[in-house]
């Protein structure tokens, strides 16, 4: 809602704010459970993307690569969304 209306910096603040969460139940998330954990990772790099701070979503995905929660896939499948999302996104504003 915030970026439709142009409040583009309180949406990233928003977003950033989710990411951190999430990336502290990701590192409180037993590993155990790795499907919990694999989809709270891909959350947690999305949010970091969405809040625009993309060295941060990469940090966080070597890591979570590193650390055998997600896997090189899942980022192809994280990017192959953001390009579509992006494309249809320019469709719009056509």
């Amino acid at each position: 809602m915030l970026e439709k209306s142009g409040q583009l910096a309180e949406a990233r603040c928003l977003y950033a704010i989710a990411a951190n969460l999430e990336e502290k139940v990701v590192e409180n998330t037993p590993p155990s459970q790795p499907r919990v954990r694999h989809v709270l990772a891909i959350s947690a790099v999305a949010l970091w993307l969405n809040a625009m701070n993309h060295v941060r979503a990469t940090a966080l995905a070597t890591k979570y690569l590193a650390d055998g929660i997600l896997t090189e896939q899942d980022l192809a499948d994280m990017v192959d969304v953001r390009i579509k999302d992006m494309l249809r996104k320019d469709k719009e504003t056509r």
